[in-house]
């Protein structure tokens, strides 16, 4: 017997089609204007607190780490059905 993992927001499957697609929406814009706007500001602080012109890339690590640790984390349901 394996244990199911969870979802910290719940089970969204449930959740009717429009319903996650507006939720998926809102979620991408918001990431999007947060991270991508603010961006540029965060990378000249890094820069005017480091000295260092190359500390920009950090931030871009750390944003693959926990983009790759997101996608670890939340699987395809279909790839977890056992035949």
């Amino acid at each position: 017997m394996t244990a199911e993992r969870r979802h910290p927001w719940g089970d969204l499957r449930g959740l009717k089609t429009r319903t996650r697609s507006t939720a998926f929406s809102i979620a991408w814009g918001l990431c999007v204007a947060v991270f991508g706007g603010a961006a540029p500001f965060i990378s000249t602080a890094l820069i005017a607190g480091t000295g260092n012109t190359e500390s920009p890339a950090l931030m871009i690590v750390v944003a693959c780490i926990l983009t790759a640790g997101g996608y670890l984390w939340f699987r395809e349901p279909a790839r977890n059905v056992e035949p």
